[in-house]
């Protein structure tokens, strides 16, 4: 009987495979963001609509789109501290815009897992704060929809993306320096929550609102109406 059991412990251990069960799609990633802007006026960086690569990829831009494409001012630009790239100077009073067009994001994942990993949900996010102040939650992000499948013929990779907001930047701020703060965020099936977030430092950029210079002559002419009143009485 010793002998047997001794014979069982030496016999080789044989593992047996199920096929599929070592490739699970375990894997996803975003290796694209950009914000899309519109803006108008003489003291805006750039006017027009541009989209801005924020991770920037040559295949960002979504099919279709007629935006400018910039992959190097505000790339890299962090939202803490003073961001290095300013979007200009606007003068609601006169006319001036500065419009949130959307975003666009690359996506990659693994498509031949048993079973793929899938990309459930897409958002670009964004936020403004006076320079200075302690930025504070986020609004609700834009969904992006899915733009082109297989981008560059890798079945890995998806484009997404929205051009089709009109949110306007400078609605209801008072004169000052802001900064336009912004993230990327995906969900995957089966490897978990995924952000194009500049190494958690979010993207930003500044942009200085002024007022009409009407409204600064106004404001000048009352002091010294003001200061001439008190002398006279």
């Amino acid at each position: 009987m010793r002998s047997i059991i001794l014979k069982l412990l030496a016999a080789p251990v044989v593992v047996v495979l199920v096929a599929g069960a070592a490739d699970a799609g375990t894997f996803a990633g975003i290796f694209g963001y950009g914000m899309e802007l519109e803006a108008s006026g003489t003291g805006a960086t750039d006017p027009g609509t541009t989209l801005y690569g924020l991770n920037a990829n040559g295949d960002l831009p979504p099919l279709g789109t007629t935006a400018d494409y910039d992959d190097a001012s505000w790339a890299g630009s962090p939202e803490s501290g003073t961001p290095t790239f300013s979007l200009g100077t606007f003068d609601p009073g006169a006319g001036d815009t500065l419009m949130l067009k959307g975003f666009a994001m690359l996506t990659f994942r693994d498509a031949g897992g048993t079973p793929p990993t899938t990309i459930t949900s897409v958002f670009g996010n964004h936020r403004v704060t006076l320079l200075g102040d302690t930025p504070v939650g986020f609004p609700p992000g834009v969904a992006l929809s899915l733009n082109e499948a297989a981008v560059g013929g890798n079945t890995n990779n998806d484009r997404w993306s929205d051009e089709t907001q009109s949110i306007d930047l400078l609605d209801g701020l008072a004169p000052g320096t802001y900064v336009l703060g912004t993230f990327g965020f995906a969900s995957s099936s089966d490897a978990g929550d995924q952000f194009a977030n500049n190494g958690g430092n979010n993207y930003g950029a500044t942009f200085t609102v002024i007022p009409e210079p009407a409204s600064v002559a106004l404001l000048g002419l009352g002091g010294l109406l003001m200061v001439f009143g008190r002398r006279r009485s």
